[in-house]
């Protein structure tokens, strides 16, 4: 298989995504003060682009691996009860 010139010959024109089944919806997480925040936004920006269900969180006042300091952050223990939230969601 040769490798597409560009990005939109990739794209289903009949569906205008990039996939050819429906995808799995998808959770996406960032902290606002984390180096990759803007790619999180970035990648959830494009998943919905390509008719992928997202929900995108930002939390705010928050740095890169605030999930791990559920010891001293309240919205480490907000972010782990939305996580199970989504995950039980998910599951049915």
């Amino acid at each position: 298989m040769l490798a597409p010139s560009s990005p939109s010959d990739l794209i289903n024109r009949s569906t205008g995504s990039i996939f050819d089944e429906p995808q799995q919806p998808a959770f996406i997480i960032s902290a606002e003060f984390d180096p990759f925040s803007d790619d999180g936004r970035n990648y959830a920006d494009r998943l919905m682009n390509s008719g992928v269900p997202v929900k995108f969180r930002l939390y705010t006042g928050t740095i890169h691996g605030f999930a791990w300091m559920s010891g001293i952050l309240d919205q480490s223990k907000a972010l782990l009860d939305e996580i199970g939230r989504e995950v039980k969601l998910a599951l049915g």
